[in-house]
C-alpha cells in the first residue's frame, strides 16, 4: 500500500526539510479538501515534491462535499471505492 498523507494544515508550512526527507523514496498521496484553497495548496505541494493527490472529485462541490467524510455521509462507500480503484489504490 502507498503512504497516504493527511495533515491538519493544508499549506506548504508543514513540509519542513526534515519532514520531506522522511518521505523520501515513498509514493506519497496528499488528501486535501477539493475546494479552491485545498486544490491550490495540494497543487503547489504535489508540483514541488512530485507527490500524488487523492482529493474528492470536484463534481461533488455542487453538493457542498469537499472531503471523503462528507462523500461517505451523502453517498456511502461505493463512489469512494470506485475513485480509489481509478487512482490505482485498490
Amino acid at each position: 500500500f502507498p503512504d497516504v498523507l493527511n495533515v491538519q494544515n493544508e499549506t506548504r508550512a508543514c513540509f519542513t526539510k526534515q519532514f520531506v526527507q522522511q518521505l523520501s523514496g515513498k509514493k506519497v498521496w496528499i488528501n486535501y479538501d477539493s475546494d479552491d484553497p485545498g486544490v491550490k495548496h495540494c497543487t503547489l505541494i504535489t508540483s514541488e515534491f512530485g507527490y500524488n493527490y487523492i482529493n474528492v472529485p470536484r463534481i461533488y462541490l455542487s453538493e457542498k462535499i469537499k472531503d471523503f467524510a462528507d462523500l461517505y455521509r451523502h453517498h456511502g462507500e461505493e463512489p469512494i471505492i470506485e475513485y480509489f480503484r481509478e487512482k490505482g489504490l485498490l
